[in-house]
């Protein structure tokens, strides 16, 4: 879990980041103007929602993207989390509400109808990105509910990806966070089973969520995503 002060860090940012949220567009003519859903600064408590089991028996690995495939905090940093599926196909709920802003193609899908990630906004300061889609059931400048359904879970050789990774604007930069400390009581408790079940891997990771505290995204977030 990320220290108390990373989560005072978080909220006293919240305050500066209110006035420095700017009103450009999303550099894409489908995306509807700033409008933020809701108009707050507080953190999003995020809610699995999940049809079906989630345990050994649908899930093979979990943890940082990168590290059971030899990456993580070797060859790159991990600021995504997965949960490695035995199949795909299952539905990808959101974890929160607030308006879709970017439906970021996939430049070379693996899987047919597969989106590299859908991007929403929740209030002024914090972005959920979903990754390894395929047929959103959404569009940019969409308000959305948290248990709304976004698209399903692509199928690849290997199983399918179950991924997401929370941004947070502070002041002029923007960073990625452990997303398990945004996560909601029942949640927690479901990833964090998952994680000291034996049956389940998750490589070299130490911990049930990302390698880092936080990772500095800036440059390489979508410009105007917030």
């Amino acid at each position: 879990m990320a220290s108390k002060s990373i989560l005072w860090q978080l909220l006293a940012c919240s305050a500066i980041a209110l006035t420095g949220c700017p009103g450009t567009d999303m550099n894409n003519s489908n995306t509807k103007t700033h409008v933020y859903v809701p108009d707050t600064t507080d953190m999003p408590k995020l809610a699995l929602k999940w049809e079906g089991p989630l345990d050994e028996s649908t899930v093979s690995h979990l943890g940082p993207f990168g590290v059971t495939e030899g990456g993580g905090g070797f060859e790159e940093t991990a600021t995504e989390y997965e949960l490695h599926l035995k199949k795909g196909g299952d539905p990808i709920y959101a974890l929160a509400g607030g308006m879709v802003v970017y439906i970021q193609a996939a430049i070379s899908p693996g899987a047919a109808g597969e989106v590299e990630g859908v991007w929403v906004r929740y209030g002024r300061n914090f972005v959920i990105k979903y990754v390894h889609l395929v047929d959103p059931l959404v569009t940019e400048g969409q308000t959305i509910s948290a248990g709304d359904r976004l698209g399903t879970v692509a199928s690849y050789n290997q199983g399918g990806f179950w991924e997401v990774e929370v941004q947070v604007k502070e002041g002029d930069k923007i960073f990625a966070y452990p997303w398990l400390d945004f996560c909601d009581t029942a949640t927690r408790a479901t990833l964090e089973g998952l994680w000291t079940n034996s049956a389940i891997t998750h490589g070299v990771a130490k911990a049930p969520w990302t390698d880092l505290e936080r990772y500095d995204v800036t440059e390489r977030t979508r410009p105007g995503i917030f």
